[in-house]
């Protein structure tokens, strides 16, 4: 998998045997092995290294599952998960509707943002599970040839979160 800052950490995570891609490995600069948690100001992005493409698909749909445990937002969102999708080769992204409310917002100072964060613990044991993966699907642009990418930030306070744990990414 390609990535054009810092690296995501892919493995065999899961029970089943399916490789996940995490924000960092134990190397990495988002993953801190001694707390477990992503360091402070730091960009990671991990792209599909296969161009798609959807001249013939009639709904062109990402589909893929998520479980992040990031700096809840309070008066702005301050570190996301965010999905990026180009139609010019990579040379520009735009965000994609993750919330689908036919609206994409790309600023992270607005709650209506189109990124996640906060953390999926399903269950309230303040861990992360296969339970607490969340499934995603997102229209893509039809009839072009797309590249995706997905983008996590954090900023320069508070990193005692784990990040994001991306699985089955279809």
């Amino acid at each position: 998998v390609p990535n054009d800052l810092f690296p995501w950490f892919t493995a065999d995570e899961n029970t089943d045997g399916t490789a996940l891609a995490r924000s960092g490995s134990k190397s990495a600069a988002l993953y801190d092995e001694r707390r477990g948690y992503y360091e402070l100001k730091q960009t990671s992005i991990l792209t599909v290294d296969q161009i798609l493409d959807t001249t013939v698909a009639r709904e062109p749909r990402l589909e893929f599952y998520v479980a992040h445990d990031i700096e809840p937002p309070a008066d702005q969102v301050y570190d996301f998960l965010a999905v990026e999708i180009s139609t010019d080769g990579g040379e520009t992204y735009t965000f994609a509707d993750l919330n689908q409310d036919g609206e994409v917002v790309d600023d992270p100072r607005l709650l209506a943002f189109d990124g996640l964060s906060g953390m999926s613990d399903k269950n309230g044991d303040d861990r992360l599970g296969k339970e607490d993966f969340e499934f995603f699907s997102v229209e893509l642009p039809s009839a072009t040839q797309v590249i995706v990418a997905f983008r996590f930030v954090s900023d320069q306070e508070f990193s005692n979160y784990r990040g994001a744990y991306l699985d089955d990414i279809r």
